[in-house]
C-alpha cells in the first residue's frame, strides 16, 4: 500500500468543456496523461489524495462527469476542496451524488495504516512579510484544527495498542 497525492486535474468533462491546452502546448491531452500515468502507478490497494481544484464545474450534477471519470481509476481516492472547486456541496450531497466513491477530507480525518490524513486550507505563515492579523486568525483556527486530527488519531492509535497488548 502507497499514499499518492495530486491537485490541480482542472477537468471539465468529456469532451473537455475547458481545454487546458489554453495554457501551453504542454497541457495537450491533459486527461488521457493523467490516466496513462494513474493507471501505471496506482493499485487497487493504494491511496490518492486529490489536492483540490479537481473539476472546472460549478456544480455537483457538472462535476459529476468529472468524478466518476476519477471514481473509475484505481485506489481508494480521498479528496479535498480547492479554491475552484465551486461545485463542492455538503459532505452528504457529494457521498450520495458520488456513491461514496470517495472520502471527502473536511472538517474531519481518513486513515490509512497507521497515517493520518488531514488538511487545512493553505494560508501565509508568520514568517510571511504581508502577515497580519486575519492570517494570524486563519493559521491558529488551521492549525488547531490540524493539531487535534493529530491528538485524535494519537489516542485511538494508543487506545488500539493498549487494547492490543492486553488480548
Amino acid at each position: 500500500m502507497k499514499i499518492y497525492a495530486i491537485g490541480d486535474l482542472h477537468l471539465s468533462g468529456k469532451p473537455p468543456s475547458k481545454p487546458m491546452e489554453i495554457f501551453g502546448k504542454h497541457w495537450a491531452d491533459h486527461a488521457a496523461k493523467v490516466a496513462a500515468n494513474w493507471h501505471q502507478l496506482i493499485r487497487s490497494d493504494d491511496t490518492v489524495i486529490i489536492c483540490g481544484d479537481t473539476s472546472w464545474a460549478m456544480d455537483l450534477q457538472d462535476a459529476l462527469t468529472d468524478l466518476n471519470w476519477i471514481a473509475a481509476l484505481p485506489g481508494r481516492k480521498i479528496i479535498l476542496r480547492g479554491n475552484h472547486d465551486y461545485w463542492w456541496a455538503s459532505l452528504k450531497k457529494m457521498q450520495t451524488a458520488t456513491e461514496n466513491n470517495f472520502s471527502f477530507l473536511q472538517n474531519n480525518f481518513f486513515t490509512c495504516g497507521t497515517t493520518a490524513i488531514c488538511g487545512s486550507r493553505g494560508w501565509l505563515l508568520p514568517s510571511s512579510d504581508n502577515f497580519n492579523a486575519d492570517d494570524a486568525a486563519i493559521y491558529r483556527r488551521e492549525g488547531g484544527f490540524t493539531g487535534s486530527c493529530q491528538t485524535s488519531r494519537l489516542q485511538r492509535y494508543h487506545s488500539r495498542t493498549a487494547l492490543s497488548a492486553s488480548l
